[in-house]
């Protein structure tokens, strides 16, 4: 059974970046920079939010992801990865929730220190590795629990690979917060 989500009410339906995102709504417009950001995520909040930037985990466990999820990771269904849930912090207020899922046969490969994470961005150490790439790049528009007062964010979906076939998933989705913040 897959590990429940804590931000997400269901697995969202994304859409590769080939398809375009559509400009009808100025709130797409307006997140775009985010939605298309090549850099590390982390870097650029750290940039703009200085010693007021930080991580708060929500959760982090081994588990089941959802079924699109190992389709995307070429995994096969209920198959196990750490599954690690994350808000983006500009002081007290989130500004970005986002979900990791990695594959143990990633873990091993990669840095032993993306299983003791903690409060700390996963970001640090992703685009810190030699061997970093991203192949896809995904978007979507999905309403998050109701927990977050949120009722519809739009967020991306990155497939990373780490050396020739170790891959990971990072899913951010960008509260209102963000976009307020740049006015």
């Amino acid at each position: 059974m897959p590990v429940k989500s804590l931000i997400l009410a269901s697995p969202p339906r994304w859409h590769s970046q080939q398809g375009g995102m559509s400009s009808s709504s100025a709130k797409t417009h307006e997140i775009r920079s985010w939605l298309l950001e090549a850099g590390s995520l982390t870097l650029r909040l750290r940039n703009r939010y200085g010693d007021q930037f930080g991580v708060v985990l929500l959760q982090q466990r081994i588990g089941t992801p959802y079924i699109e999820e190992c389709m995307a990771l070429g995994l096969r269904p209920g198959a196990r990865a750490i599954i690690r849930e994350v808000g983006l912090m500009a002081g007290r207020s989130p500004v970005v929730l986002a979900r990791s899922i990695i594959p143990q046969d990633t873990m091993k490969y990669a840095d032993p220190r993306l299983s003791r994470l903690g409060n700390q961005p996963l970001g640090e150490i992703l685009f810190t590795h030699p061997e970093l790439g991203r192949t896809t790049l995904e978007w979507t528009k999905v309403p998050l629990r109701s927990s977050w007062n949120v009722k519809e964010v739009m967020g991306r979906r990155s497939l990373y690979t780490l050396g020739q076939s170790f891959p990971l998933l990072v899913a951010e989705f960008f509260l209102p917060e963000l976009l307020d913040s740049e006015s």
